[in-house]
């Protein structure tokens, strides 16, 4: 399975429009703060963790079939994910295994763009995390 082709699929395609919508899983349109959450001299940043999520679906109207993957900075949100596909009657047995395992640095990374992120007054959006992007918590130094 090659899951950065298929990511990349998802990415430009109508399907990670509708999952999107559909499972309302870290999607973020806000606008950037121009405050800052974390005040003072504080600066907004992420751990960076990868959780992945992994599951197959069956062919349907719109959709095609296959494997689906997608990795994200909050296991919550990982495991929301496999919740939703299991409910759209994809095959996620496995899915929740792969959240289970922190495979990214656990390092503190500035939220900008130069790390993928952009502070929004929800917290930290990744662009390239989840199905069309994840909102993180920020975590302020």
């Amino acid at each position: 399975m090659n899951l950065g082709k298929l990511e990349r699929v998802l990415k430009h395609g109508v399907l990670a429009t509708v999952v999107c919508a559909g499972f309302a899983v870290g999607c973020d349109t806000s606008e950037t703060t121009d405050q800052g959450l974390c005040g003072g001299a504080m600066t907004c940043g992420y751990i960076d963790q990868h959780f992945n999520s992994t599951f197959y679906c069956p062919p349907a109207p719109f959709v095609p079939g296959g494997w689906y993957g997608y990795t994200w900075h909050d296991e919550t949100h990982c495991h929301e994910e496999c919740a939703s596909a299991a409910s759209w009657g994809c095959n996620a047995g496995g899915c929740d295994a792969g959240c289970e395992t922190d495979v990214g640095t656990d390092a503190w990374l500035v939220c900008n763009e130069a790390n993928g992120g952009r502070e929004t007054p929800n917290g930290c959006f990744l662009r390239e995390s989840g199905v069309n992007g994840e909102t993180v918590d920020c975590v302020c130094r």
